[in-house]
């Protein structure tokens, strides 16, 4: 059990996953009334609360296990506690959370040194406590912002945990009142991990944090794109993809179609000036774009002739087209190879 507390704080919860028989007996334990040892209450704390609430009668067992916590205070007992609170509260009341902030709050004297030190530096049992952590992400540069988080504990199992995901969405949340390029480079730092991408299906949290602060008026061209690849690129392209972006505010969604929108017409112009008259194509974008920047033209996609096709493959492997996902292609009808088409929705129509 010592090991697994170790490996708590830097493993994957595959290799954290204690035997199950060990669960199962201390399930049954709990559910007969009988006496854990400290070993089983301590591994149920850190691993086995997950299976206890798929139980019927998960009320009475994680009432049993506390009460036992409550008489046996030791060390040991209290870390584990400590970890499974940090695993599965998010910071809302509930009986486990509540219970458990409470014991730890009172004999957080008790808990190993390294623990105790965190949990009053960092205020780990504190409601704001995910808050404080998400300020010190963005805006402390003494130190990476996962030094930031390896220092208050938050690593290996506990970087998925419920604590994090509330870092997570704080940092979400603060990223959403507006952007600056010292914030959006913490913030990469922050969700780009070697694993891939930090709670990276939470679409909600990410286009909340990328897109609310461009609901009025865009950023840098650089950084528009660079925002906008990223979204597409996670959860997919909303006109593809729209019962997926549903989940997404219809605000937030908006900025990414507009941004959509601009890119379909930039396209055809950077691919028809190789291959075509662009004093057509120029007379009328410039017709559209006011209705592009009221908002009027939701939805654009971009049909390439052959010849255009072939250059924009080109333009692609050069970097100056994101991805040949980004346009479509003209396949079958008597359409000359140097006719392309945009094709625009306004509005629900």
């Amino acid at each position: 059990v010592n090991r697994i507390s170790h490996l708590a704080e830097g493993v994957n919860a595959a290799t954290l996953a204690p035997p199950q028989y060990i669960i199962d007996e201390s399930i049954s334990a709990l559910r007969q009334n009988h006496r854990l040892t400290n070993r089983q209450a301590k591994m149920m704390c850190i691993a086995g609360l997950d299976q206890i609430n798929l139980q019927s009668d998960s009320q009475v067992l994680l009432e049993r296990l506390i009460h036992f916590i409550r008489n046996n205070i030791t060390q040991g007992v209290l870390k584990g506690l400590l970890i499974g609170y940090l695993r599965h509260s998010d910071g809302s009341s509930n009986f486990f959370s509540d219970a458990a902030r409470n014991i730890l709050s009172k004999h957080q004297e008790s808990l190993p040194r390294v623990w105790r030190n965190r949990v009053q530096k960092f205020d780990l049992l504190k409601p704001e406590a995910a808050k404080k952590m998400a300020s010190l992400v963005l805006s402390d540069h003494s130190m990476s912002s996962v030094e930031h988080l390896n220092n208050a504990g938050i690593k290996g199992i506990l970087s998925q945990g419920a604590f994090a995901k509330s870092v997570f969405k704080s940092v979400c949340e603060q990223m959403s009142q507006g952007h600056n390029e010292k914030s959006l480079t913490r913030f990469k730092e922050f969700t780009n991990r070697d694993d891939g991408v930090l709670f990276g299906t939470d679409l909600v949290s990410y286009s909340k944090a990328m897109l609310q602060p461009y609901r009025e008026n865009n950023p840098d061209a650089e950084v528009q794109r660079e925002l906008m690849d990223f979204l597409i690129k996670q959860f997919g392209d909303p006109r593809i993809k729209a019962d997926s972006w549903t989940r997404a505010s219809e605000s937030n969604t908006a900025v990414l179609r507009r941004w959509l929108t601009e890119q379909s017409f930039d396209i055809l112009l950077q691919v028809v000036r190789e291959t075509n008259d662009t004093r057509m194509w120029r007379d009328r974008y410039a017709f559209w774009r006011p209705y592009i920047d009221q908002g009027l033209v939701t939805e654009a996609w971009v049909a390439l002739g052959r010849d255009a096709a072939h250059v924009a493959r080109g333009m692609v492997r050069q970097k100056l087209i994101p991805s040949a996902q980004s346009y479509g292609t003209i396949q079958r009808g008597s359409i000359q190879p140097h006719h392309s088409m945009i094709i625009i929705r306004m509005g629900d129509f």
